[in-house]
């Protein structure tokens, strides 16, 4: 990491417009190095709207969201109205909400509650549809502040942290559901709020693990990917995690970890008949084609190849997917 900025570990193959192995064109990001979050912001902004009879899908390096993507068949379904698909690989952020107003993305996968909030604006409302729910990310227990052993937090509880969270660093993207969660935790509504309580937040939409190596009292709030990873290595705990939390707040961030599939009005109009039945038909075949035996491995090998890791073994990077997988979506067997 130079500069607050950390370079992210690429795993697995990447591929040009329409090389891929599995039908769809699956695109790069735009943009070669995604190092923080306004940069992703950007990255988003970017991105042009399809040509005619082409669908833009935001693809994501979650395990979440990618085995959503991989496993749904979308292409045969749209193929019925005369569309293809193409895949566009994007950061988690918020900045997707305006892109598929825009008709840049026609479909993506978000956090829910984001969108509802997106959605209480009457013109977001008209051109943005929430066309179901896709999923409780880990069963809502997603959500957790990461800390290093040897770190000055070693030692503290999770009660004593959020009653005085004073002169922390905290990795975070300030554009996404994970922020909201950390104001939430904190008990405050807004970055002064946070000063205030002498809380500085870093603006990192996808903060590894490499952050430690140059500040060891940082704390993270980052992906499942990455906290896992975490946690499997050893050297890291969680300061504050699910299962300390009374039961008002699980209860909070259980309903906070739903993500949702969104779609641009005009492409849902655009598809006819075939928008009506998208949200159960897609929701289906997803679960259908991991659930399949023929199909499981296939999928778990991509998911595994295709997802963000930072350093660990292969044979971490399988037991990570399918932990994740399993709480999430009750997809295979239980490995934690």
């Amino acid at each position: 990491m130079v500069d607050g900025t950390p370079h992210r570990a690429k795993i697995g193959p990447r591929y040009e417009q329409g090389t891929h192995p599995h039908g769809a064109d699956w695109l790069d990001p735009p943009a070669p190095s995604i190092p923080e979050t306004n940069e992703q912001r950007a990255v988003v902004d970017r991105v042009e709207a399809p040509p005619q009879g082409v669908l833009q899908v935001a693809n994501s390096r979650l395990i979440v969201v990618r085995a959503i993507l991989i496993a749904w068949d979308l292409d045969s379904i749209v193929s019925h109205a005369g569309h293809s698909v193409r895949y566009v690989e994007l950061p988690w952020t918020d900045a997707l909400l305006p892109a598929v107003a825009e008709r840049r993305i026609n479909l993506a996968v978000f956090n829910r509650q984001i969108v509802q909030d997106y959605l209480a604006h009457p013109e977001a409302a008209s051109q943005v549809r929430a066309l179901g729910t896709l999923g409780y990310s880990m069963g809502g227990r997603n959500f957790c502040v990461l800390a290093h052993r040897k770190s000055r937090w070693a030692g503290l509880d999770t009660a004593s942290f959020l009653k005085n969270p004073s002169n922390s660093r905290i990795y975070v993207g300030l554009h996404s559901d994970r922020y909201h969660n950390l104001l939430h935790a904190l008990n405050v509504r807004d970055e002064e709020d946070l000063v205030a309580r002498g809380v500085r937040c870093v603006n990192i939409s996808e903060p590894t693990l490499e952050v430690f190596e140059t500040d060891k009292d940082a704390l993270v709030v980052g992906g499942q990917n990455m906290r896992f990873e975490a946690l499997l290595a050893g050297d890291y705990f969680e300061l504050v995690g699910y299962e300390a939390l009374d039961a008002t707040a699980r209860e909070w961030f259980r309903n906070s970890s739903a993500n949702a599939l969104i779609g641009s009005s005009e492409t849902l109009e655009a598809l006819g008949d075939v928008a009506q039945q998208l949200y159960p038909e897609l929701k289906r075949r997803f679960f259908a084609n991991w659930q399949d035996p023929r199909h499981f491995s296939g999928l778990l090998r991509r998911v595994i190849d295709e997802c963000d890791f930072h350093r660990p073994e292969p044979n971490d990077r399988e037991m990570i997917a399918r932990h994740i997988l399993y709480e999430t979506y009750r997809i295979g067997e239980p490995v934690w």
